[in-house]
């Protein structure tokens, strides 16, 4: 579907086989009964310009208009913002470097940097990222800008439509791995922040492939299929390919200056458009040392 942003308000040339009514539409964004009553009982939807009931049925030619509300920025506002490496009308997508938590009630955290460049860019919404990452591993961070695709986001994510892609600087005297990595991971009982594989942990799928080998160093790609705490980290090093410098499960190198290990690459479907997106970020110090 085309669409345009005017003056605040959201304009879509409705495709009436895929959304016979508006219910539908709703659905199909997976906006919740909340959401759905307040925006038709503030008028914030209409069709033709015309205010419309929840079950209204489209019509050839229809364009329907969702007004996007002011909101206010909910983290406090850091000295300066974060680095934006992507941006359209529906997200945008930072570089969070290492050592920085994404949220953090009392520290600097990404959320603050993202809460400077909203207010520096007048993104008048709350900060909403959309996944996470350890402190250490440094990438990229996709954030919603509008609140009413916020649930179409999440559902994204939950299924995987959003697929996160990472590179991971191991140290091995092999480049022999497996194309999947398939163990259940769990809490280590005996030290706090760790985890382990374990039979009673939860299940977690990993698949990985070589991107490149300069002994006694891999470059491996790996994709999560599920999304456990530390599951990259735990799972390179049960096939002894620690992370360079992570130090809870890697190895310690003076080569490189930070945990070799960063999200790199983004793919996802726009909403209203449906058209693929890519954003990559290949800018990491350590990536450019092992690839020199």
């Amino acid at each position: 579907m085309q669409y345009q942003i005017v003056d605040r308000w959201l304009h879509i040339q409705m495709d009436v086989k895929s959304y016979p009514t508006l219910i539908h539409f709703f659905d199909a964004y997976h906006i919740g009964k909340k959401v759905r009553y307040q925006y038709l009982t503030n008028h914030y939807i209409k069709v033709n310009e015309q205010v419309v009931s929840h079950n209204y049925i489209f019509q050839k030619d229809d364009v329907l208009s969702i007004y996007i509300p002011k909101e206010t920025i909910d983290y406090p506002i850091a000295k300066y913002p974060c680095k934006v490496v992507y941006e359209d009308d529906f997200v945008y997508i930072v570089h969070k470097p290492s050592d920085l938590l994404i949220h953090d009630d009392h520290e600097l955290c990404l959320a603050n940097l993202a809460a400077c460049y909203q207010k520096q860019q007048h993104i008048e919404a709350p900060v909403r990222y959309l996944h996470r990452l350890d402190k250490q591993t440094s990438g990229l961070v996709m954030f919603c800008k509008i609140p009413f695709f916020q649930s179409y986001f999440d559902d994204a994510i939950e299924h995987k439509q959003i697929k996160r892609y990472y590179l991971a600087i191991t140290k091995s005297n092999s480049s022999n791995l497996p194309k999947t990595i398939e163990k259940p991971i769990g809490k280590d009982r005996h030290q706090n922040n760790r985890y382990r594989i374990s039979p009673s942990g939860k299940y977690a799928k990993t698949n990985i492939s070589l991107v490149d080998y300069k002994s006694p160093y891999c470059l491996i790609e790996c994709q999560l299929e599920t999304g456990r705490t530390h599951q990259i980290r735990v799972h390179l090093s049960s096939i002894h390919h620690p992370i360079v410098n992570d130090d809870i499960y890697g190895i310690h190198d003076t080569h490189f200056q930070s945990m070799g290990l960063w999200a790199y690459r983004l793919e996802w479907i726009s909403p209203i458009t449906n058209q693929t997106c890519t954003c990559t970020d290949e800018q990491n110090t350590d990536y450019l040392y092992f690839k020199r």
